[in-house]
């Protein structure tokens, strides 16, 4: 009995940090995407920003 239970808690211990691991690995992996989302945005609005300068420099409006 005294087995038994030591094993339960085993199992449970190593459940518990093997899905601590995984959400740990998750909120990664969602931090790192958002971060790309962001930095894409940034880099995308400069950019376009970056075109509408050089188009109207060409045109002659500034």
């Amino acid at each position: 009995m005294i087995c038994a239970r030591r094993s339960y808690k085993e199992a449970f211990r190593i459940i518990s940090s093997s899905s601590f691991l995984i959400a740990d690995h998750v909120l990664f992996i969602a931090f790192n995407l958002w971060l790309k989302s962001l930095t894409f945005t940034f880099y995308h609005q400069i950019r376009i920003s970056c075109l509408e300068l050089t188009k109207n420099k060409k045109a002659g409006y500034n």
